[in-house]
């Protein structure tokens, strides 16, 4: 069965049809320098030599860096801490004054800079991956990067108006951006955005379906209108809003953080609606447990989240460099031992 094909029965959940759950393995710049030293393999090559089941269409390109200052534009002018950070760190926000929406300018939704990750499409392709488009820090998290978190946080206390009025805006940018994803023959559109903390939502239920849902449904919906899938990434707790999420058109929630949301309660009140990609803890397991507790816990993740098929084994985030390649190893080995994938990195992999 190709990986594309894999990715679909798992979305549709017919674990009958599956001949084994689809896996993706994503890791930070850092990681990936780790895991090309131990391996000598190039960093493009690592995604293959995972037989990971998806290709990103990434449409969060950065176009400037300042080594001076330590920070990498990205095209709205939010500029990315480089230093202190593998991960995201926001630290310059363009419209962090009401006074500069003046002559502030939005991006081009049609920029080619936008969908350069194209070019190895037809890699891709050969490898018969299911080809993903991506619309990392969607609404929510487009607009606080913006403001500033704090600034825009505010705003949904004292500038309301406003702070629609910048939603409106990256919600017309983002269907233009699906649409055009669409057009480069993508299998499913991906949004990002993260609506939670460990303890529960960054703002309240009824703010989010105020604010959020009805401009995330316009979003999905250019999707859903060509009946694709969609995926969409939050980090933390968002069980309260989980139900919303499904009636606008939701097929896959990740990136199922263990710490943040029990895996158990999703799959018995979500797991007839939902599939899931994500769960193997890069908070706590990957980075800090031994070898056997990662092992234990990739199986517990196949046992609970792929219970009805709607499975895609991942980690619960991009690994950071603070896992050990022998956690690492004991990642690959249990997918491959537990769940029959092809691996080829192992072969190459030195502690």
């Amino acid at each position: 069965m190709a990986p594309k094909e894999r990715v679909q029965k798992a979305i549709q959940r017919k674990k009958v049809e599956l001949d084994r759950l689809p896996h993706q393995i994503d890791f930070t710049w850092k990681m990936k320098q780790k895991v090309s030293k131990a391996s000598g393999l190039k960093e493009q090559e690592l995604p293959f030599a995972l037989k990971n089941h998806i290709f990103y269409i990434d449409t969060h390109q950065k176009v400037r860096k300042d080594e001076t200052k330590g920070v990498d534009y990205d095209i709205f002018g939010v500029g990315w801490d480089i230093v202190r950070s593998e991960g995201y760190l926001p630290i310059e926000h363009p419209l962090d004054s009401w006074e500069k929406v003046k002559t502030y300018q939005f991006p081009d939704p049609k920029s080619p800079v936008l969908y350069r990750d194209a070019q190895n499409i037809e890699r891709a392709k050969e490898e018969g991956m299911f080809i993903l488009g991506c619309q990392g820090w969607a609404l929510f998290e487009r607009a606080w990067l913006l403001r500033g978190f704090e600034n825009f946080m505010m705003d949904l206390a004292d500038n309301l108006d406003r702070a629609e009025k910048l939603l409106d805006e990256i919600t017309e940018y983002q269907i233009e951006v699906s649409k055009n994803l669409i057009k480069l023959g993508v299998d499913g559109i991906y949004t990002g955005d993260d609506y939670g903390s460990q303890r529960g939502l960054l703002i309240s239920k009824k703010t989010w379906q105020k604010l959020i849902k009805p401009r995330l449904a316009k979003v999905w919906k250019v999707a859903k209108n060509e009946g694709l899938p969609v995926f969409h990434h939050s980090c933390g707790n968002v069980v309260d809003i989980l139900d919303d999420m499904i009636e606008i058109g939701l097929n896959v929630l990740l990136p199922v953080q263990p710490q943040a949301m029990d895996i158990k309660l999703l799959q018995e009140r979500f797991g007839d609606r939902l599939s899931f990609m994500g769960g193997v803890s890069t908070q706590q397991t990957l980075p800090f447990g031994s070898p056997g507790e990662v092992k234990e816990e990739v199986k517990n993740c196949i046992e609970i989240l792929g219970e009805r098929g709607g499975y895609i084994i991942a980690a619960s985030h991009e690994i950071t460099s603070d896992c050990s390649i022998e956690n690492l190893r004991a990642f690959l080995e249990t997918i491959r031992d537990v769940n029959g994938s092809e691996i080829p990195l192992l072969e190459s992999l030195k502690p």
